[in-house]
């Protein structure tokens, strides 16, 4: 008789490593040191479309949409080169077309001679994010470009423009603004409560009904 305990813990062990990385919604590709691939898992296959079969033994480059600079891959290959890991995001292409973005971490294995035996990628789709992002700032650009023509058109009018951020309490005035009021940018705080102490009666129902409509409490 054989006692096989600790092998059966170690199997226990890899099956549950085995199944965490199958079930995991992070993409796993492990390449060889030549960066050949080697290992992908369900969530890899799920986004680009691609089968095991068919990247087993390729290069992750199959996945380029072209629109990554030759500048991060470089900056890639240098810091694996000299510390073992690297982070950073790429535009992809799936199989059929699609572009994704993904959040990648790399890093290196090494064997116990200290040599470079595997490299492995942890890949977070950050699709959804990027568009978001894309979005906030065209609607950035769209309200600044409506802010500078408004600021123009009341320059030209004589009537001064004030813009307050409800979130972080920031009163913001244009040129004309002090000019109507006749008091320096220098002393001005840009807080409402400050601004609104010194308005005239008849003006503070109004401005407190402008910044309730806007949000604030």
């Amino acid at each position: 008789m054989e006692d096989i305990t600790e092998r059966r813990r170690a199997e226990d062990k890899l099956l549950k490593l085995s199944r965490a990385v199958d079930q995991s919604p992070v993409r796993v590709v492990i390449t060889d040191d030549l960066g050949l691939i080697e290992f992908v898992n369900p969530a890899f296959t799920r986004t680009t479309g691609y089968s095991a079969e068919e990247v087993i033994g390729q290069n992750p480059s199959l996945l380029k949409s072209g629109q990554t600079s030759p500048e991060t891959y470089k900056k890639l290959w240098s810091a694996l080169t000299f510390g073992g890991r690297w982070e950073g995001e790429f535009l992809n292409k799936s199989k059929d077309g699609r572009f994704f973005w993904e959040l990648c971490n790399i890093y290196v294995l090494f064997n116990d001679r200290r040599e470079i035996t595997h490299y492995v990628a942890s890949k977070v789709d950050i699709t959804e994010r990027k568009q978001s992002e894309h979005e906030a700032l065209k609607s950035r650009d769209i309200i600044d470009t409506a802010k500078s023509r408004l600021s123009l058109a009341t320059k030209v009018g004589g009537v001064g423009i004030w813009d307050y951020d409800i979130i972080n309490d920031i009163l913001s005035w244009d040129e004309q603004m002090f000019c109507l009021y006749g008091i320096s940018p220098d002393t001005f705080s840009g807080a409402y409560a400050v601004w609104r102490a010194g308005l005239h009666p008849d003006d503070i129902q109004r401005c407190d009904g402008a910044v309730c409509f806007a949000g604030r409490k």
